[in-house]
């Protein structure tokens, strides 16, 4: 079984300003997602995003950055279902092929390694 995580984090938020960014405890909210998924046993990861400076934060952490969120996709109207599709058609075209798409919103900081790892062992199992 393949599985291939996915952060989906786009800029502009509408409710708290550059939320992905904002700085918790030291760090800015996405790096918590960054630092625990590269503990994990996902091997390809991969930022769906349109900010300059968060694939900047991502590129330090090994992420893959080769998927380019179009500015249509980017908008707080745009549902996480046409954002996975669009990934999903642009990973096929690119030959990347996976059985599971982990999803890692980068909007929750206590979500750790083992969490990931045991979800990917539950489905491993059944």
């Amino acid at each position: 079984m393949k599985f291939l995580a996915v952060i989906p984090a786009r800029s502009n938020s509408t409710s708290i300003k550059q939320k992905n960014i904002f700085i918790v405890n030291k760090k800015p909210l996405i790096q918590y997602t960054f630092e625990e998924l590269k503990k994990c046993l996902i091997k390809k990861k991969y930022l769906l995003s349109d900010d300059k400076q968060i694939k900047k934060l991502a590129k330090r952490f090994n992420l893959s950055i080769d998927y380019i969120r179009p500015k249509n996709l980017s908008k707080s109207t745009t549902s996480l279902v046409d954002t996975l599709f669009h990934f999903h058609n642009w990973a096929t075209n690119q030959k990347i092929f996976y059985d599971y798409m982990v999803v890692l919103q980068p909007t929750s900081p206590l979500r750790d390694y083992r969490d990931i790892n045991n979800s990917i062992k539950i489905i491993r199992k059944k």
